[in-house]
C-alpha cells in the first residue's frame, strides 16, 4: 500500500438521517491519523478500529473551514465523515491533482 499523504486529524463519523444523528466514533485532534491512498482514505486510531472508505464508495467530499467532510452509504444507511485538520483540504487537493486520484465532485 503506497501512502500518498498522511496527517494528523480529529474525526467525528455519524450515522443514519433525521434530527439526531448519533455519533459512532469520535477522536479529537491529534489522536487520530489519516492515510490516503490510491485506493482510498483509511483513518486510524490507538483505540478504535480502522475506518476505511474506497473512493467508489464516497458520494460526496467537501472542503469546510476545519477540514474535509465525507457522506457515503453502507448498507442503504448514510454515514458522514467530518475530519478536522489544519490545510487538509488543500493538502488532499494537491496529492489528488499530483497522483490523479478519482475524488468525487473535485
Amino acid at each position: 500500500m503506497n501512502e500518498l499523504l498522511i496527517a494528523r486529524v480529529g474525526f467525528d463519523l455519524s450515522s443514519g438521517a433525521g434530527w439526531i444523528v448519533p455519533v459512532i466514533k469520535r477522536a479529537d485532534w491529534p489522536l487520530a491519523r489519516l492515510v490516503v491512498t490510491e485506493q482510498g482514505i483509511t483513518i486510524q486510531s490507538t483505540f478504535l478500529r480502522d475506518t476505511v472508505l474506497a473512493w467508489t464508495e464516497m458520494t460526496s467530499l467537501q472542503a469546510t473551514w476545519t477540514g474535509l467532510t465525507i457522506c457515503y452509504e453502507v448498507e442503504g444507511t448514510p454515514h458522514e465523515l467530518s475530519i478536522a485538520a489544519p490545510f487538509l483540504a488543500r493538502r488532499l487537493r494537491i496529492a489528488a491533482s499530483k497522483h490523479s486520484l478519482p475524488i468525487p465532485g473535485w
